[in-house]
């Protein structure tokens, strides 16, 4: 406009000095909005490498999540498989050991009986046929070698029966030692039907149960 107002009123330096001036202003203002375009691209493309990268690490950190979870998972069952191994191997140890220790007992058992079968006064009571032939030492050397045969078994028996007679605990180490019941009649100077009756009253005494004869004379070789 400035321009075309010079040049109307003749002034051509003007015009052409109002004409740079438009091109300068033009420029520069074309400048401004290219460089105002180019931040708003620019921050736009900064928006968009920012929700890249976030939703790059919103990836990143639920598969290390997964993974972590994975991996406590992972550890927990092998845990628990290396402990179950564990216990499996102990209660191995301790079932060979125990088979071992009873292996053991046994083989000392034997051992201890093989000798006292051997024994004078074992032998003294399988010879005898009347309770005359035996005295007080007799019983005394018998419940001395069952103790060493078997240590418990005497205390056993006063353990279940704190009253236990002298003629009661004289018949459970005949039975022990395998003397039929007529043997043990005569040796202990009492009928059969008395020996029958001792066993059974016997076995009432330490179990608390009626039973025959014969489950009383078995009751007394198992016990140990």
């Amino acid at each position: 406009i400035l321009k075309e107002i010079a040049l109307s009123q003749g002034k051509q330096e003007d015009a052409h000095r109002y004409a740079r001036c438009y091109r300068e202003v033009s420029d520069s203002i074309s400048r401004m909005t290219r460089t105002e375009a180019t931040v708003r691209i620019n921050h736009e493309a900064e928006k968009l490498d920012l929700l890249s990268h976030m939703k790059r690490l919103r990836h990143i950190l639920a598969l290390a999540l997964i993974i972590l979870v994975a991996g406590m998972i992972y550890m927990g069952r092998n845990i628990h498989i290396f402990h179950k191994k564990q216990r499996l191997n102990k209660e191995l140890t301790l079932e060979e050991n125990s088979q071992v220790t009873l292996s053991e007992k046994q083989q000392s058992l034997e051992e201890r009986l093989e000798a006292f079968q051997q024994s004078a006064i074992y032998l003294h009571f399988c010879r005898v046929t009347q309770s005359r032939e035996l005295s007080e030492d007799h019983w005394r050397q018998l419940v001395n070698a069952l103790n060493k045969v078997y240590p418990t078994f005497i205390s056993k028996l006063y353990s279940l029966n704190p009253k236990l007679t002298e003629l009661e605990l004289r018949t459970c180490c005949l039975i022990k030692i395998g003397i039929s019941t007529n043997r043990i009649s005569a040796l202990i100077a009492h009928s059969p039907s008395a020996v029958n009756s001792i066993l059974t009253r016997l076995y009432h005494k330490m179990t608390g149960e009626k039973t025959n004869m014969s489950v009383s004379r078995e009751f007394l070789k198992r016990l140990e």
